[in-house]
């Protein structure tokens, strides 16, 4: 969406950045009605954390299908918050989105298991213990190699489509639409496996579009190849 980022509330007066609070709402009187300043910026990352201190407790006091189902939904609430451009500006693909995806996607995964492998509870433990940050790709069973491979596929095609929304109001990058391109040829593999791939490979995915993303934001020589060597990797 687009917006002019520096809002004056008609109601009070009051005057905010929606840039950092994500919210068109006042933030002393609550209004909806305010007035902003500037040209409209394309902006579609709104200001939110993902927070999962209470689900990290539920865990810890041994209730993990609890802890897996309260951390589910924050993890969903934050993903539809969440985008990658801010003050017209794409962002990286960053860690904390790709980690609420394995979250999310471990949580479903998992509660269909009536048992659970000692190093199935230990992966799932470990993402409340490493949040916002996910277990290495060694530490992921075989088992559950599909919760890293769906959820890298998934937050790679969200990201993917929203530099190529992006682009289309930027100067023409037909390199960075060709990247995309062979991008989502790899997305639309690894969700046809069902996201049953090397965790490794999966990691390498999110590296790519990572890559991707530099390049289209910076557009020099090094950026490119290093891109265009990043989607290599994967084939």
């Amino acid at each position: 969406m687009r917006v002019r980022g520096q809002r004056t509330c008609e109601n009070c007066g009051t005057t905010w950045s929606y840039f950092e609070t994500g919210d068109l709402a006042c933030p002393e009187c609550g209004s909806r009605h305010s007035t902003g300043q500037g040209e409209r910026t394309k902006h579609t990352d709104r200001a939110v954390d993902l927070d999962l201190d209470e689900p990290r407790q539920t865990a810890a006091a041994g209730a993990l299908d609890d802890a897996l189902d309260e951390a589910a939904d924050r993890c969903l609430a934050f993903i539809r918050r969440r985008g990658f451009v801010a003050h017209g500006t794409l962002s990286d693909l960053d860690e904390p989105y790709v980690f609420a995806q394995e979250l999310r996607h471990a949580a479903t995964l998992s509660s269909s298991r009536l048992q659970r492998s000692d190093a199935e509870r230990a992966y799932l433990l470990a993402l409340f213990d490493d949040a916002p940050t996910r277990p290495p790709a060694d530490a992921v069973p075989d088992s559950l190699r599909a919760v890293r491979g769906l959820a890298a596929a998934t937050a790679v095609r969200d990201y993917r489509d929203e530099v190529r929304t992006w682009l289309a109001d930027e100067p023409e990058c037909p390199e960075g639409q060709a990247l995309l391109e062979s991008l989502g040829d790899h997305v639309k593999r690894v969700r046809a496996l069902d996201g049953e791939v090397d965790p490794a490979t999966a990691d390498a995915l999110v590296d790519a579009a990572r890559a991707v993303g530099r390049y289209c934001r910076e557009r020099t020589d090094d950026t490119l190849e290093s891109a265009r060597d990043a989607i290599d990797e994967l084939r």
